[in-house]
């Protein structure tokens, strides 16, 4: 990590990776980056790949739960762009589980 919060991994091609974000007292974040099916005229060029990992202070043992066991982000070789891409979809309805989960917690 830098000053600013950003870092840099260096991954080989054809395997998935999981990416661990941890901090005592906060929920624990983590992403899947599947790098298989890179075609060879790519491999080289580098990837940028901007995510938001803040960490929210762990106050809910169900949103606790659910992302120890589900990524908050799945990134993966979209041949149709021709580019990594994210699964947009999966992290929206993770999101709304969580936000779910949170308003539970705070019914009387």
């Amino acid at each position: 990590f830098d000053a600013h919060g950003n870092y840099l991994v260096e991954m080989s091609f054809e395997n998935q990776y999981e990416i661990r974000f941890e901090s005592p007292y906060h929920y624990t974040k983590f992403l899947k980056i599947d790098s298989r099916g890179i075609p060879d005229s790519l491999i080289g060029l580098g990837y940028l790949m901007p995510t938001d990992m803040r960490l929210a202070k762990n106050e809910n043992e169900s949103v606790n739960d659910l992302l120890n066991q589900n990524p908050i982000g799945k990134a993966f070789m979209n041949a149709t762009i021709g580019d990594f891409d994210w699964d947009l979809e999966y992290t929206d309805s993770l999101k709304a589980v969580i936000k779910e989960l949170e308003s539970e917690s705070e019914l009387p």
